[in-house]
């Protein structure tokens, strides 16, 4: 199987836009090489209007993926703002024809999970996992199919520390697993993400993993515009991704809210070489 590094050169959905241009900084510092995966062309947008260009972004994205996992392919895409996820998280559902029986762990500083409605800041990074599960916007909802695109009994949430009282109110009602950060702590990385993959494998052809780069400690992962302290930690974080490692049921990986315009030159994307090469290499 093919690896496939789709790009999503989109910011628009994130208050600093200077994550578009991570996908096209990964390429130049040689991410294609380092994991063994060919790059795709990248695709600007050429709307106006921030909502378009995002509905216009995640289309397209989900188009790509399709083709992609059409092919027998493992699609890898890079953001990006977390936007993204409503077009990979759509195409793959999509392309496999699994939609609402699919897996999906999220690793995150944030739920994601406002809805336009429910969004006091209206930043659409902050509103993808909503959209998947079937809530919000009817056209960024409708992205690939007609239809929720994940089960909430099949998605967990993992690192988590800063969020809003309607977003939680959302996936309580739904029964989603939340792992909080002092769980993560408290547990360890490890033991967590093997509790993670038994909700995910758990009747459902197959599963991925997005990963947002605030997930980590901003001492380590300074490249990002969300920085929350208290974060996942380098070292213990690469350790435990290698259980990704050839697993034949993870079928796509996304990484979101990379901005190498902030923090320290080298030290974000030293880190996402890493966290990717415990997944690939």
């Amino acid at each position: 199987m093919k690896k496939i590094l789709i790009p999503y050169a989109c910011g628009e959905g994130a208050k600093d836009n200077g994550c578009a241009d991570a996908p096209k900084h990964l390429k130049n510092i040689g991410l294609g090489s380092h994991i063994k995966a060919r790059w795709t062309g990248e695709y600007k947008s050429d709307k106006t209007d921030k909502y378009e260009i995002i509905k216009d972004s995640c289309s397209r994205l989900s188009d790509d993926v399709i083709k992609a996992v059409s092919k027998g392919n493992f699609p890898i895409t890079i953001g990006g703002d977390h936007s993204m996820a409503v077009g990979t998280w759509s195409g793959v559902t999509t392309g496999l024809n699994v939609q609402g029986n699919f897996g999906l762990i999220w690793f995150d500083a944030h739920m994601d999970a406002h809805t336009p409605q429910t969004s006091d800041s209206g930043a659409y990074h902050g509103m993808p996992l909503a959209h998947l599960l079937g809530y919000g916007d009817e056209d960024l909802c409708s992205v690939g199919s007609n239809m929720p695109k994940i089960s909430p009994a099949h998605l967990c949430l993992i690192g988590i520390r800063s969020f809003e009282e309607k977003e939680a109110n959302l996936l309580q009602k739904l029964g989603v697993r939340i792992f909080y950060i002092d769980e993560v702590k408290r547990r360890g990385l490890h033991d967590v993400i093997s509790e993670a993959l038994k909700i995910v494998k758990n009747n459902t052809q197959g599963y991925g993993i997005t990963i947002d780069v605030d997930v980590f400690d901003p001492s380590e992962a300074p490249g990002t515009g969300t920085k929350e302290p208290d974060g996942l930690h380098r070292a213990e974080a690469v350790e435990a991704f290698c259980v990704f490692k050839g697993d034949k049921d993870l079928r796509a990986v996304e990484l979101a809210e990379y901005n190498h315009h902030l923090g320290n030159k080298g030290i974000t994307s030293k880190l996402i070489f890493d966290i990717l090469g415990a997944i690939f290499k």
